[in-house]
């Protein structure tokens, strides 16, 4: 999630309380034992944005993301029980406990330890019953009888309202309208619930604008496009991939075709861990005279297989020995991490860049010195994008008639793999472009700001007369 204000017709980031200008839509939700004599009561301690994702690992059940699918939705719903498969917290049924109306008070002005009381959760009900409700979110509690149940779009009021609070803050100006970006697959309903959440975060909602749709108005296709145009965008987030086809007729669109995988998730984490395993296995592999080639190609093959069938000699077991020293697994995770930054930088040269990775002391007492070139980095990031292409393909296969006329592809998002994502799909495109053309990718953006952009541009055309002031407004997405 992106977040900036818009003021005095210019964007303004919104940083967090750690000076971070992206700040993820996750929130943790601590429910601690109260410090009075009645032991059987909680006090309610929220964090947001990446002070609440630092959370996932030691508290998952605690940190909430990807909530925003389940608003309104009943519980049996197949998006639901997939997501119940996929995330860490407790997903339940509305069935067992009606919720509370959501109010603003709701989203207390944010000290930001608000004690909300909400309605407990008994585990005593028909399992069968749960499909009857909606989805909600538990959080759990030191007493169980004291678990806490919050609506989807509570979650959401809750983090607009902080997002409001922290706006305001560095403005120094009261902020009354947002604009929102919506999923192309919502329901009058969602759409009814998340208004609910704005007004109850102290907000007016200006526009609702679909996701995909955002990124073209950043970029003015619809601006500057003469006759008819065939515009991809392939939105490449943390918590999902998207990819839709949009048709542009002198600034008139229609969306031909949208698929989106939540299965799919690009947040850089599988790229690093597969480039720490390279590292690893070439620092045990080099008094055995592997070469470099050879193991790139077995860690590209899941080298994990020797261990699924038993062969546990002992290079293996103290492999896996490092592997648990989350020490040294910490200090080689933070040289990958200095090595990609350095590979990002724009540079002619891309090819010949290598990085030496040293640590003293890695393991045993021995140090770790290991070469990692550009192209070893490249081809093992890459191998984690396997489902982009494929979901490019069947975007195009349902409309083969557009399968060779594309002018444009837009690739956007906040994920760190969206450089690699790129050059994949130029790679692809590469001789497919409408009237053998070549296909164009704008640049000139960041990616990871394309859609509060989009949305900067819609406050602008909504809102063409109106006072700089009056049009002062909170983006969200």
């Amino acid at each position: 999630m992106k977040q900036q204000k818009l003021m005095d017709d210019k964007l303004h980031y919104v940083f967090d309380n750690n000076g971070l200008p992206l700040i993820p839509s996750y929130v943790a939700i601590f429910n601690n034992p109260s410090t009075s004599s009645n032991n059987n009561t909680n006090t309610t301690q929220i964090l947001f944005g990446q002070e609440a994702k630092d959370q996932l690992t030691t508290n998952p059940q605690n940190t909430i993301f990807n909530w925003q699918r389940l608003i309104r939705l009943p519980y049996g719903n197949p998006i639901v029980q997939s997501e119940i498969k996929r995330v860490p917290y407790n997903i339940v049924s509305s069935v067992l406990t009606p919720p509370p109306p959501l109010t603003a008070n709701s989203c207390p002005n944010l000290n930001h330890s608000p004690a909300l009381k909400r309605a407990s959760c008994t585990q005593e009900e028909d399992d069968n019953r749960h499909f009857l409700g909606h989805a909600m979110i538990q959080i759990p509690a030191h007493v169980p009888t004291l678990h806490h149940l919050y609506r989807p779009e509570e979650l959401t009021a809750l983090l607009v309202s902080h997002l409001k609070h922290l706006a305001e803050t560095q403005a120094g100006i009261n902020f009354t309208y947002t604009v929102v970006t919506i999923p192309s697959d919502d329901t009058p309903d969602q759409r009814y619930a998340l208004d609910e959440a704005i007004e109850a975060a102290g907000l007016y909602r200006l526009r609702l604008t679909r996701r995909h749709l955002a990124p073209y108005l950043a970029y003015q296709l619809d601006a500057d496009q003469l006759g008819v145009a065939n515009v991809m965008m392939v939105n490449l987030d943390p918590e999902y991939l998207e990819v839709a086809l949009v048709e542009m007729d002198e600034g008139v669109y229609e969306t031909l075709a949208i698929l989106e995988r939540t299965e799919v998730r690009y947040d850089g984490e599988a790229a690093n861990r597969l480039v720490l395993e390279y590292l690893v296995d070439k620092h045990f592999s080099r008094a055995r005279g592997v070469t470099a080639t050879g193991l790139l190609d077995k860690t590209l093959q899941q080298h994990t297989f020797e261990r699924q069938q038993g062969n546990h000699d002992n290079k293996q077991l103290r492999r896996d020995k490092l592997f648990n020293d989350t020490t040294a697994m910490k200090r080689l995770h933070n040289e990958i991490l200095k090595a990609t930054a350095i590979f990002l930088e724009p540079s002619p040269s891309h090819s010949k860049k290598l990085v030496r990775i040293e640590i003293q002391s890695f393991f045993e007492s021995h140090d770790l010195s290991e070469d990692l070139t550009f192209s070893q980095w490249q081809d093992l990031r890459q191998s984690t994008l396997t489902a982009l292409l494929p979901t490019v393909q069947k975007v195009l296969e349902s409309l083969p008639e557009y399968d060779t006329s594309i002018n444009t592809v837009i690739v956007v998002g906040a994920s760190p793999l969206v450089p690699d994502a790129t050059r994949l799909l130029k790679s692809y495109f590469r001789g497919r472009g409408k009237d053998g053309k070549e296909v164009r990718f704008p640049t000139g953006i960041d990616p990871a700001l394309a859609m509060v952009q989009g949305m900067a541009v819609v406050v602008e055309r909504l809102t063409p007369r109106y006072d700089p002031l009056e049009r002062s407004c909170v983006l969200y997405g």
